[in-house]
């Protein structure tokens, strides 16, 4: 019998796409420039593939809840995210992980998972979350080729740049979008580092554009926006 609850993650990530044809390298090279006081480790490549579920009335996304499933090649784990609708306020993200197999589906975890999302509401919910998580089926699949940098300042705090090339695809029609993104992963809280990260890179790196938006809702205006998407103004956070 599981045991395993859904753990409440302690990072956070800002995605940002690269706009124009403006290459990485060149990227990397001016955030270096502009971070003299971080030190830029590269960590090997590695491939990911992320599922999103949701059941057929969209109840969990129209709630606001993202429901995953990502597959390395070293672990698979779900993901449930709590997505804010307050401007720069954090989302609530939970992992499971440690048990879980690339074949398993939400409902072998459902007690886990809704709790998890019981829990990242103020108040307890009267719906039949269970019920609704054993009833989910994959609606979009993400695949994600990373090159990931650890970011290391003096004072001790440790970030994370990460270039990534995602394949958007829908399960049901079988279309298929291509977007060139970073990410940049930071500890959760309030760190004076992050905001400075996030400054250098809108001063430095005007062809980075941040998205305030999930990758979920980013896959959904990208699959089912005719391939286009809303992005923020440079300065728009």
């Amino acid at each position: 019998m599981m045991t395993k609850k859904a753990e409440l993650q302690k990072y956070d990530n800002y995605h940002f796409v690269i706009a124009g044809f403006t290459q990485f390298k060149e990227i990397l090279k001016k955030l270096k420039k502009a971070m003299p006081y971080y030190r830029f480790e590269a960590k090997p490549s590695k491939n990911i593939k992320e599922i999103f579920y949701d059941n057929e009335y969209n109840m969990l996304s129209d709630a606001g809840i993202v429901l995953s499933k990502s597959i390395t090649s070293k672990d698979t784990y779900f993901n449930i995210r709590r997505l804010s609708r307050v401007l720069q306020k954090r989302n609530k993200k939970y992992k499971i992980a440690g048990t879980c197999k690339p074949s398993d589906h939400p409902k072998n975890y459902a007690p886990q998972i809704a709790s998890a999302i019981d829990d990242s509401f103020s108040s307890a919910l009267t719906i039949d979350l269970e019920n609704i998580v054993k009833k989910t089926k994959e609606i979009i699949e993400l695949d994600i080729d990373k090159t990931p940098y650890d970011l290391i300042c003096g004072s001790g705090f440790r970030a994370g740049i990460i270039h990534e090339n995602v394949m958007y695809k829908d399960i049901k029609s079988g279309r298929k979008v291509f977007q060139e993104c970073i990410s940049l992963t930071v500890p959760s809280g309030e760190y004076p580092e992050t905001e400075e990260i996030l400054r250098i890179i809108d001063r430095a790196i005007p062809s980075l554009v941040r998205y305030n938006e999930s990758r979920f809702e980013l896959a959904q205006k990208l699959l089912y926006s005719q391939g286009t998407v809303d992005l923020p103004q440079e300065n728009n956070e």
